[in-house]
């Protein structure tokens, strides 16, 4: 596609205003406006504790500085001043909560893609070795999946068609469907 002048001028503008935000030295402070309504938020309104999913518990812990960085950066963007004032905040809260409306869908990808990363070291094993028996298996994954975890991904690669069990010798046995 081709780019219109006006986001020509505006990617040029762009990079003049991040190269002056690169600029910027010293340490940033508060406003005692900014300050009071920093203190009041973090005391009366912020609770990580009543957030109900772990694993995003870390993020909750951390929310209060991140809350301080994304208000310098609504800051930089103002001015070349390092003083962050009560709108800076107002603003960066804004931010967060619209960034954390998909927070919980986001680390559920994240997840899931772990999931996926046991199935392929699985299915990897199976497919390295050609055909390879149960215990052979858990001792080539022990080191990241416990017994449990590995029935639910045997389960899971046969459900998928990707792998098959059969019985040899009195032992369960896998290899590729089809191989």
């Amino acid at each position: 596609p081709k780019v219109s002048e006006e986001a020509i001028r505006l990617r040029a503008k762009l990079v003049s205003d991040l190269r002056q935000i690169g600029e910027i030295r010293g340490e940033y402070r508060l406003t005692d406006a900014a300050m009071d309504w920093y203190e009041r938020w973090y005391t009366e309104v912020f609770k990580p504790e009543s957030i109900a999913s772990q694993s995003l518990d870390g993020y909750y812990g951390r929310r209060h500085d991140t809350l301080l960085k994304v208000a310098m950066c609504v800051s930089a963007s103002r001015s070349d001043e390092t003083v962050i004032d009560e709108d800076d905040l107002v603003v960066a809260l804004r931010c967060l909560s619209k960034a954390e409306e998909f927070l919980q869908q986001t680390t559920r990808l994240i997840q899931m893609t772990e999931v996926g990363k046991e199935e392929q070291k699985v299915y990897g094993v199976i497919e390295r070795k050609g055909v390879v028996d149960y215990s052979t298996l858990l001792r080539n994954v022990s080191y990241c999946i416990n017994a449990k975890r590995l029935q639910e991904i045997i389960d899971t690669l046969i459900g998928e068609e990707k792998i098959e069990e059969f019985i040899s010798n009195g032992k369960r046995h896998y290899r590729l469907k089809g191989g």
